[in-house]
């Protein structure tokens, strides 16, 4: 299509994993011991995990492949992040999770390539099974089963449904090969559901990705899950835009995206929030009133930000990383700084 629209939902969410008796028993979280009385198990990988962190968006999504331009307008925004940071806490998900595709050869996650499994050299390092036939949404589709022929490469092991006619997946379930050496990434899990709408029409309609985030591979290590969902709908073609209209806005003004209510969000979401991502708006503001949880986040704006907040004076005092500083020269430099 030439031009395109689509109302999206995306929700991310972060976890703390592989908690165990000994991590809980730390001097750190003496008088929050509450918050270990939310944690679950992952049907993924089978570990426990404690949510901590869940932001959720809703846009407007316009494209124009004439151009080719797209652009994004946010029309809520809600994080369960003490404050409101709402576009830092934005900027950093949006760098976190980049946008793939699942018919391309490569499939570029933390500037690694992997190879997909429906690339058209995908034969040379998959193995193929068909294993399962049925009918979803009314299309007649085969389940095949793909895994890694060899060890050490960047490829995935998982299945997938795909249309007999049009040859469009219908869903794909993928897993990174264990092997695969990235950096303080331990494990990628892939979920995708489409929309075949025809022959040469087939919509993303559901995206989750889940990404173990770990100093060291070893399997009881501890480590973060981020996962981010996307879902899609309400799509239009061909409604072309002035090009003014994809000019990039450098700041939105209309903070009361970051401020809708409960009832707006309720009757907005394209799902509904799971036991365990409504738990977490809760754990934050019961630990809202806890005096070492205070502290804690304290120090941690300070470290992300560099900057050391003065209610009373309504500014800001930093940056802190360049207070102090030596060199051979001029030997002690001291600095202060505001905002």
């Amino acid at each position: 299509f030439d031009q395109y629209k689509y109302d999206k939902y995306e929700k991310i969410e972060f976890d703390i994993n592989s908690i165990d008796s000994a991590f809980m028993k730390k001097k750190a979280f003496k008088g929050m011991e509450f918050v270990f009385d939310r944690m679950d198990t992952s049907r993924i990988t089978g570990k426990t995990y404690l949510p901590i962190f869940i932001n959720e968006t809703l846009s407007e999504v316009y494209g124009d492949n004439t151009l080719p331009k797209k652009k994004e307008i946010i029309k809520a925004n809600k994080n369960s992040a003490l404050g409101e940071g709402g576009d830092m806490v934005n900027g950093f998900l949006k760098d976190l999770y980049v946008d793939y595709d699942i018919y391309k050869n490569y499939l570029k996650f933390f500037d690694k390539d992997f190879v997909s499994p429906l690339s058209t050299t995908g034969i040379n390092v998959y193995n193929y099974v068909l294993a399962d036939t049925a009918y979803i949404d009314g299309k007649y589709c085969y389940n095949i089963v793909f895994y890694p022929r060899r060890k050490g490469e960047l490829t995935f092991k998982g299945d997938f449904w795909v249309n007999d006619t049009t040859f469009a997946i219908k869903k794909i379930n993928l897993q990174a090969n264990k092997s695969a050496n990235i950096n303080w990434v331990k494990d990628i899990y892939i979920e995708q559901e489409f929309d075949v709408v025809n022959d040469s029409v087939f919509l993303l309609k559901r995206d989750h990705m889940m990404t173990d985030f770990a100093l060291n591979k070893k399997e009881s290590s501890k480590g973060i899950y981020g996962k981010r969902t996307s879902l899609f709908k309400n799509h239009e073609f061909n409604k072309p835009k002035v090009a003014d209209f994809y000019k990039e806005e450098v700041y939105n003004p209309d903070l009361s995206i970051y401020k809708r209510s409960d009832d707006y969000w309720a009757a907005n979401r394209f799902e509904k929030l799971n036991k365990d991502e409504a738990n977490i708006y809760g754990l934050l503001d019961t630990l809202a009133t806890v005096p070492k949880f205070k502290m804690y986040m304290n120090a941690a704006t300070v470290l992300a930000s560099g900057y050391y907040e003065l209610p009373k004076l309504k500014m800001d005092f930093g940056p802190i990383f360049s207070t102090f500083g030596y060199n051979d020269i001029e030997g002690i430099r001291l600095r202060a700084g505001g905002r």
